[in-house]
This record gives C-alpha cells, structure tokens and sequence, in this order.
C-alpha cells in the first residue's frame, strides 16, 4: 500500500522524527519554497548570518542533541556552508545539509541561471567526497525511500548526509510505501558471533597476560554515547586510563582511574612514562591524529596495541571484520575479570593535572592576566553541568590541561582545526541546551584572531536569548601561528572586543574587558549570578603567552613544514620546569 505526501512535509516530519529538531540556516530564492515548508513543520528554523556559520551551528547543536540540519541555497549558499560540513565528516558528527536547488526543468537544460556553475551537478559532486551519503529528490517515487536512507545513513556513520530539494519538488506529492509511513530508527548491525568470540577471547587474554594494561577511550565512544559501557569496563577491571585531544572529558576527569592526557612526547613526564611502560593498550574507537599522539610520538606500536573501531578489531599486526563496537564493548564487560586492587601504581590526574580546582589561586588585585593565573580560576569556575567548547590554538592547549568535573561536557575542531568553528558552534549548542531546559550552559573560549572570522553569531546568540559565558582570549594576532613561525601575517586589527557584543544588543554591564585579577573576578561573579544571558569577557594577554603544549606544538608543526621554529629546544626546557613547579603541591 502506497501514500501520496507533500514532499517537504514527509522530510521535515522524517528529520523531527529522528531526533532532528533545529535546522540552522539562511534564506535564498532556491530554498524559499522549501524554507515556508520548515515554518509550518515541528522544526524550528534558526537564521544564522551567514552559511559557514549556519553550518558550525548545525554541527554544535548535533553535538549535544545528536542529530541537526543546515538549510541553504543552492551553490554559492552549500559552497559557503562547505567548510563547516566537512569539519563534522572529519570529526563525526551528524548533520543533514539540505539544499534548495533549482527547478527539474532547469537541471536538464542548463540555461545560465544565476548561482549556477554550467554543471548544475557540481555541488552534488563537491558534497559527496564529504558526505557518507546524497540525494537529488527529483523523482516523486523514489523520493520516501531516498529520504529514509540518507537520513538512517547520517544518524548510523554519525557522518553528514546531503539532501537537494529541486524548487518545483517542494510541493510535489511523492509516494510514501506503508513501511515508511513510522520513522524506525537505524538497526545496528549484527557482529559476525564466531568473529566476534575470537577477538573477545584474544583482546581478554592479552589484558590477563599483561603486567601493565592500559584504556585510551576514544571521540567515538561519545559520538555513539558508550561512555557508561566504557566506565562500567575500567570500574570493573580498576583498568587505568588516559584520554587524547579529542576524547577529553569522556568522563568526569576527577575519575579514580583517570591518569591524565596523553599527547605522546608532549605529555608531562609521569603520563608518558605509565604509557611507555605499558604492555597491553586498548582503544576504544579513537583517531591517531597528529595532536591526538604529539605528532605521532606515540609510545606503543602494533605489538601492544589492540584498536577497537566502530565496524572492526586490530589487534597487533591482524585484524577481525563485521564485528561491531557495541557488541565488542559487551562482550569484554562480561568477559574481563574483576578485579578488588589495581594491578599497578599510577599517577592520576585529580592530583596532577596542571590546571585544577584546587590549584591555589592567591594572587593580588591587581596582578596583571596570564594563561597560567586564569585558566586556574577557569578550573574553579567550572561546574559539572557545563559544556565547555574550545577553540583551536592557545585556547584549545590552556583547556586541555584544565581538569573537568563529572558531567562536564567538551569538545572543539580538535582534528579539522577550522578557526573560527566554536563561535558558529557556541550558538547551535547554547540553544540546544535552551530548549533542553535543564539550565545548562556553555563556556566558550576562544581567540581574538578565530573570533574575528565568525562573530556575526553573537548576534544570533543575544537574538535567540542563549546564555553562554564567552571568554575571549586577547593576545594580539594569531598566537598558534606565532609559535610556528612569526611574521607580520600573523598581525591583526585590535578591535574594541568588549563593545562589539553592545552593537549586537548585548547590555553593556555584561561586557567585561579585563586585564586584571579583579576584574575578571568581577566578570567571572557577574556570569555566575546573572546567568539567564550571555556574559562577554574580553581576557587580555600579553602577545606570547601560552603553555608548553603550544609551545611545543608550534615546534613539531613548523618543523613538519619545514619552516625555522619560533619556539627552541630551550625554551621548551624552560616552560616544562615552569610547569613543573606550578603542578606541585
């Protein structure tokens, strides 16, 4: 039995009904059509002030509620979105990028229509090398069934999916068989049992044989919400572990079994050496980046080491397939044996990390901001119902070595590195988390060199009434760049930071520039007890001040690119003793 459905109503109620329920976007003649669809549908149409942004939006907000959309025009509106979604195919996050696109008629005869490129197949063409999966919806029966599967397929690789709307299909009746009628979500696969068994039975033999066996949990233990397997694991097996870049704060960082983060020889000493020593080290679905593993300075190899991903095991030098991460993670949850005693001493990161909420923090009034001073009274701030974004560079390092309490939530661009992605990502989120409802907030830190890229979006923020605490990082250019290399490119115009959120209509007692210890006190107070709207504190910074992991950061990177670092071999040595010192009890 078949149904006929208005084509727009059966793809924002198939959206609504997986989980979808912003769609983040900006208006153009292609998409009008489909855009007064959206107004009379469940979703809530978000305006953004411009597409990249529309698209950084989509995905934070995909972060928290598991699934969002960006809608925009056809060619020059998707081509501007690009960036933003080839950051969430990069990093896994599922979003639908709709496009309006121009009328059936017009794709079989090219004429020069304005957006277009003569191919009006380009954009498709462009989307699918960062996308898991596409449709054209220009056949009304096929339609349904291209819907259902795209998005099934976004919500099930936890990857974008690309969906064009021809203008003349916006109304057009498709056929909806019976079966399509309900959404059903995605069926996970099914492991192959007798593989399955064999990698269980290895991976259990390996930990029981090892002296010093190690977890990393990884970005997609979060992405597919398996951080309560993960911890029922490492609780059972009192298993230590350590987290990379982009699986910080998987799980509250004040964990009894949490060592601390682990970015291969950029790791503090104690953390290196327990990686180091280690004889068996499981990975729980992370990626091997450059920032992940200090530029692949990782202290384990093939021998050790058994990569647990979402379709198949690698354990050693050979692997298993058609097994899949759910059922492998039971599978060594009922397998592993429990144990009463660690099976090793180790450091632990609620004594350790370098930033904490018990770091002591007497400085005077009116000492002047640093990195070390501020990100010590960040960690105090912290609460455990925060989502905390991070922007690439000096913020992203200073809030990796920032200790996060249970239920604190974190990410960043931590792989793709686009600058300027958390401003677009602050709004998706801080509205996501306002329509939760539960009085959740984001803290976003981030630079003054990213946030001149996208800070249209603060607007947005103060227009859709989102209360983030956003705390802008002034140190006078593009400071990740400084440490590569330095030259006058890395300059940029001083901007009068604290006043711009004003322009946008922001009240002026919620901007804050601060350049002292009391002054951000006062800012810092001020967003814990008026925390129904944004709060904008402008942190100024003398222009090289970072920490070691920057430092040595910029050091690998230029290096790799063979340019002359700014940063020395002294100069490292220098700021690790001062880390050292300030980590001490």
């Amino acid at each position: 039995m078949t149904i006929r459905v208005r084509l727009a109503d059966f793809l924002c109620k198939r959206i609504y009904d997986a989980g979808c329920h912003q769609m983040f976007g900006v208006p153009g003649d292609f998409n009008l059509g489909f855009l007064n669809r959206v107004m009379e549908s469940p979703v809530e149409y978000v305006g953004c002030c411009n597409e990249l942004n529309a698209a950084y939006a989509a995905d934070g907000c995909a972060r928290i509620t598991g699934l969002s959309a960006c809608v925009t025009t056809y060619a020059v509106g998707e081509l501007s979105a690009l960036n933003g979604i080839a950051g969430a195919y990069a990093e896994c996050v599922p979003v639908i990028k709709i496009t309006g696109a121009p009328a059936r008629e017009h794709y079989r005869q090219r004429p020069l229509l304005h957006h277009t490129l003569g191919d009006y197949m380009t954009p498709y063409h462009i989307y699918e090398r960062v996308t898991v999966d596409q449709a054209i919806l220009n056949d009304h029966r096929t339609a349904a069934k291209a819907i259902d599967r795209v998005v099934k397929h976004c919500l099930l690789f936890k990857q974008p999916v690309y969906i064009a709307v021809p203008s003349d299909m916006v109304d057009e009746e498709i056929d909806v068989d019976e079966d399509l009628v309900e959404w059903m979500a995605p069926k996970e696969p099914v492991s192959d049992p007798s593989a399955l068994e064999e990698a269980v039975d290895e991976i259990v033999a390996r930990v029981e044989k090892s002296k010093h066996p190690l977890f990393i949990p990884g970005v997609e233990l979060i992405r597919r919400s398996y951080q309560s397997l993960f911890e029922k694991i490492t609780n059972k097996t009192k298993i230590p572990y350590v987290t990379m870049l982009l699986g910080k704060g998987i799980l509250g960082e004040d964990h009894p079994n949490f060592m601390g983060l682990y970015m291969g020889h950029r790791s503090r000493p104690e953390i290196k050496e327990s990686v180091a020593a280690s004889d068996c080290v499981i990975i729980f679905g992370e990626k091997l980046t450059d920032l992940n593993t200090g530029g692949f300075t990782q202290g384990f190899n093939d021998r050790n080491r058994v990569l647990i991903n979402y379709d198949n095991v690698r354990i050693g030098s050979h692997g298993y397939t058609g097994i899949y991460f759910k059922d492998v993670l039971a599978g060594l949850l009922e397998r592993l044996p429990e144990r009463t005693e660690y099976p090793y001493d180790f450091p632990r990161a609620m004594h350790s990390c370098v930033n904490r909420a018990d770091s002591p923090t007497r400085y005077s009034p009116n000492e002047k901001l640093s990195m070390k001073k501020v990100f010590k009274k960040f960690a105090q701030y912290l609460q455990s119902d925060m989502v905390v974004i991070a922007e690439t560079g000096a913020s992203m390092f200073a809030t990796a070595e920032t200790m996060l309490p249970h239920g604190c939530m974190y990410f960043g661009q931590t792989f793709y590195g686009s600058i300027g992605y958390t401003v677009g990502a602050c709004f998706g989120a801080s509205l996501a988390l306002k329509r939760e409802g539960k009085g959740r907030r984001v803290l976003l830190v981030v630079g003054d060199g990213s946030f001149q890229l996208t800070c249209q979006e603060v607007s947005s923020m103060v227009r859709f009434g989102c209360n983030p605490l956003v705390i802008l990082v002034n140190n006078d250019g593009y400071l990740i760049e400084r440490v590569i290399t330095d030259n006058s490119y890395n300059d940029i115009q001083m901007w009068k930071y604290a006043l711009l959120p004003q322009v946008f209509g922001l009240p002026e007692k919620a901007c804050f520039k601060c350049e002292t210890i009391e002054q951000l006190d006062k800012a810092l107070e001020y967003a814990k007890t008026e925390n129904d709207h944004m709060t904008f504190v402008e942190a100024v910074f003398e222009k090289w001040d970072c920490n070691l992991l920057l430092k040595s950061a910029g050091r690998m990177m230029a290096l790799n690119n063979h340019l002359e670092p700014s940063i020395t071999e002294d100069m490292l040595e220098h700021a690790a003793q001062e880390q050292h010192q300030s980590t001490e009890p």
